[in-house]
């Protein structure tokens, strides 16, 4: 009787793992961490790399780097589970008539049964799991990328807002000067007061456009902060500067870096998924061992014997074959996506580069050629105001030509640290000095 237990002891221990073989590396993705360090909105100055590490800290969408972790870990683990053994008993020939009537007649099984998988199931189960966490680690990737890019935006149109804001009190500061000019001029009977009353109208104009940059460029504020979870922002100012790159990577450089963008790498791990489902649905087509093992016991003489057991069975059909066909269609559809997805980046990417050329051509000009000129043009005016070759509206369109100069200069700055920084989205290469 004793060896009749242990034998249903060791039976039923072999419930554990069918396969406990390491993962294939190739579909473990990593997740991309962030610092342990906590850091703090400044309320002073505000650098763009201190606005990305608070957002990469506080940010909901970039919070489950770890659960990520330790859901891959979980579901890696579940997946290598093999099925549970099962207890049966059975009782047999009592309680009927003739020689059943009673109980003395009757027989009691009790025995264990235990299904071990054939053909690799539990290994293709744990590769199915790690292709599902690689899919979410690049989805994870993907959104880290598109939310640290959406910060870097809003970081640079701050500093655009703030250097307009600088142009704009600067020809208000200026305009205010001409004016007390004007009026002295008017007083001394050199000019008519109606210029006066036009220009205090352009005055006022001017000032509203201020205050209007003001309450934009504290909207734009809270946007930025808003990143990170701050509705009423700490930081005075945004410090940066617009700093176009001298050259961009080549071509080739482009497309290679292209290849790895998480759009792409995302679509390459969902095939590596349905390719895992389709081998595991192809696991499952190969029928399953069933061993049984116990004891019978006869009630009449109190005699006990083993009894054991095996089944297998018939694959007549393969059920499996039509879930295979729909993965198999379900992978081109996706391959497919996959080409289109990467001659869209291409083109992209190639519209963005002539965009750049054009932006970097046109600041150029404008800083190169037509900023000195105005400049030149303005000291000549100056001169000639001085010994009253020239009225003070001439003055005055000479320096509102110089304010609107720069205001494009600034404008071709955005454009083309925009263009910059969505060439970084799509390429993944880091482009600024």
């Amino acid at each position: 009787m004793r060896s009749v237990i242990l034998s249903l002891l060791i039976l039923s221990a072999c419930a554990g793992p069918g396969d406990r073989t390491d993962p294939v590396a190739a579909f473990a993705l990593p997740v991309q961490k962030t610092g342990a360090a906590s850091v703090a909105e400044p309320e002073g100055n505000l650098d763009l790399p201190t606005a990305l590490a608070l957002t990469l800290q506080h940010h909901p969408q970039l919070q489950g780097a770890e659960d990520l972790d330790r859901l891959r870990m979980a579901r890696v683990r579940a997946a290598g589970v093999g099925p549970n053994p099962s207890l049966e008993f059975t009782a047999e020939d009592f309680l009927g008539s003739g020689p059943f009537r009673g109980i003395g007649g009757s027989q009691w099984t009790l025995q264990v049964s235990q299904v071990l998988e054939l053909g690799g199931k539990p290994r293709a189960r744990v590769l199915l799991a790690e292709t599902e966490s690689a899919l979410e680690a690049v989805q994870f990737q993907l959104t880290r990328l598109s939310v640290l890019s959406a910060v870097t935006l809003d970081f640079t149109r701050l500093v655009f807002l703030q250097e307009r804001q600088i142009n704009l009190a600067a020809q208000l500061e200026n305009a205010v000067t001409l004016e007390q000019a004007l009026s002295a001029r008017i007083e001394g009977g050199k000019e008519s007061p109606i210029q006066l009353r036009q220009y205090q109208i352009q005055l006022a104009l001017l000032r509203f456009d201020l205050q209007d940059l003001e309450r934009e460029k504290q909207a734009a504020r809270s946007r930025l902060s808003s990143n990170w979870g701050s509705f009423h922002p700490r930081f005075r100012q945004a410090v940066g500067r617009f700093s176009p790159p001298e050259k961009l990577p080549t071509p080739d450089q482009l497309r290679a870096s292209i290849r790895r963008h998480p759009e792409l790498r995302m679509r390459r791990a969902r095939i590596a998924q349905l390719r895992a489902q389709r081998a595991l649905e192809g696991r499952l087509a190969v029928p399953d061992l069933a061993l049984s093992l116990g004891v019978r016991m006869v009630a009449e003489d109190r005699n006990a014997a083993m009894v054991g057991g095996l089944s297998l069975p018939l694959p007549i059909w393969d059920r499996r074959r039509e879930a295979r066909d729909l993965i198999s269609a379900q992978i081109r559809t996706v391959e497919r996506d996959l080409a289109t997805q990467e001659f869209l980046l291409e083109q992209q990417t190639a519209g963005k580069l002539a965009e750049f050329g054009r932006h970097r051509e046109e600041l150029l000009m404008l800083e190169k050629t037509v900023l000195p000129e105005i400049e030149a043009n303005i000291s000549l005016f100056r001169e000639g105001f001085r010994l009253g070759k020239f009225t003070l509206l001439e003055m005055l369109d000479s320096q509102k030509a110089l304010f609107e100069l720069r205001e494009r200069i600034l404008a071709s700055r955005l454009a083309l640290q925009t263009a910059i920084l969505e060439l970084e989205f799509l390429t993944g290469l880091r482009m600024e000095p």
